[in-house]
């Protein structure tokens, strides 16, 4: 220990007392204490003081000892800088290391300081440095918190592609990093492969029920239902929620069966499917109640769900979730948000399968409403709901005339037309037709 702390003592010079005031550490001696005897008896004598602060940082960063790793990074990129100068990699990867921690902790300078360091170094070392391919994971993250997907998918590409070339063993999780990042981009397709990658080589190292499988598993099946892949979803799903433990929430409880929920059903297991469902919505229930409002994922559960009432005839529970999922938006989002006009076309068409013409119009006029003072006349979905009503229109004064209710019928015929005219144009087909009908029946 003697050898070591004079080796320290050494290399750091005057930054000792700098480094124990930043750390709070009372001693030198104290703080390489940290460092597991058997993790320091294994470090090899080429940089032995510069691997013990690197892993006293490390274990600092994992224990959420933010001060002690901040303390320790900072005094890693003044040696650094002091041996090799302020634009050598290795000093840069030490300034992005301490960036990342830094952010970790919550310090805003963090973050900038993590970027400038990446940046500088992928400019000074290359795109194929394995150094350069740590800065990018770490920054990826941080791109990922300040939404900024395309610059993080961009480092993680970077860093998945040195991985494969230079260090294979360690590309299971930029390969996760970047299956995520495609998935919040609304790219599954691209992100699958990548995820069940990292999912087999977590299989391979750690065994298959080890948590950080799990969770891998758990991305692809996300990946899968997203793609409408059932089947593969669900050999990914289950063995993730048989795995959830008592340490699980339940906002991964409803979220794992839900999902797994709705793959049995496609697959046409459907006991199992209404189980899990049944579950998930009512830990999604719950989780709402406890913060005060409904869950942000409620109205898409419930709309699920009452799509599966339907196909299998239940149309009175479909209606009753519909309903919930419309009040739920009604608070989560306003009375005269976008998301409750698209509940209200959900639900114009559910009528409109159950043969109730008139509530399915009183749905979709009030939803065109919303739509048209919300975005305007021309967005796609105002021209959506608008089209659905038009025609809805049109059938039934088609009908009231079957009926010789020509009264009727010029009231419904012309009503569609100045709403086709207004929202779609003179030469939209539905208007069209409608103009069409007018003129053969002679309800001008």
């Amino acid at each position: 220990m003697r050898e070591l702390l004079d080796e320290l003592e050494a290399l750091l010079g005057d930054g000792v007392g700098t480094l124990l005031a930043e750390s709070g550490a009372p001693s030198l001696e104290a703080l390489v204490r940290t460092v597991p005897p058997q993790l320091l008896a294994s470090l090899p004598p080429t940089d032995r003081p510069l691997r013990v602060l690197a892993a006293a940082r490390d274990l600092a960063a994992a224990h959420q000892q933010p001060r002690v790793a901040i303390a320790v990074g900072r005094a890693l990129v003044r040696v650094r800088t002091a041996t090799l100068g302020q634009e050598h990699p290795n000093t840069l990867l030490e300034a992005a290391m301490l960036g990342a921690i830094a952010l970790r902790a919550g310090r805003p300078e963090g973050g900038p300081m993590l970027e400038s360091a990446w940046l500088q170094l992928r400019s000074v070392a290359g795109g194929r440095d394995p150094r350069v391919a740590v800065a990018a994971q770490n920054v990826a993250g941080y791109y990922v918190r300040e939404g900024r997907l395309e610059d993080a998918e961009a480092a993680l590409d970077t860093a998945w592609r040195i991985r494969k070339e230079h260090q294979p063993d360690a590309v299971g999780q930029v390969a996760a990093q970047l299956g995520e990042v495609r998935m919040q981009l609304g790219r599954p397709a691209e992100a699958l492969p990548l995820l069940v990658a990292a999912y087999q080589d977590a299989v391979e190292r750690e065994g298959p029920t080890a948590p950080r499988t799990v969770l891998r598993a758990q991305l692809a099946g996300t990946a899968c239902t997203a793609l409408e892949r059932w089947a593969d979803a669900v050999k990914y799903l289950r063995p993730v929620h048989a795995a959830l433990g008592p340490e699980d929430d339940d906002e991964r409880r409803a979220a794992v069966g839900f999902e797994l929920g709705l793959a049995l059903d496609r697959s046409g297991v459907m006991e199992e499917s209404r189980r899990r469902i049944d579950e998930a919505l009512r830990l999604t229930r719950q989780l709402g109640k406890r913060q005060g409002g409904p869950h942000p994922e409620l109205p898409n559960r419930l709309r699920s769900m009452a799509r599966i009432h339907l196909q299998r005839g239940r149309a009175g529970e479909a209606e009753g979730l519909l309903l919930e999922g419309l009040e739920a938006l009604r608070t989560l989002h306003g009375p005269a948000s976008v998301e409750v006009a698209e509940q209200q076309v959900e639900l114009g068409r559910f009528c409109l399968e159950s043969h109730r013409s008139d509530e399915a119009l009183g749905w979709l006029d009030a939803a065109v409403s919303l739509l048209t003072s919300s975005l305007g006349a021309t967005h796609p979905k105002t021209i959506a709901a608008v089209e659905l009503e038009v025609e809805l229109l049109q059938r039934q004064g088609e009908q009231a005339v079957a009926h010789r209710d020509r009264d009727l019928a010029a009231a419904l015929l012309h009503r569609a037309f100045d709403l086709g005219s207004r929202s779609l144009g003179h030469v939209h087909h539905r208007t069209r037709t409608v103009r069409d009908l007018l003129a053969k029946h002679r309800l001008q």
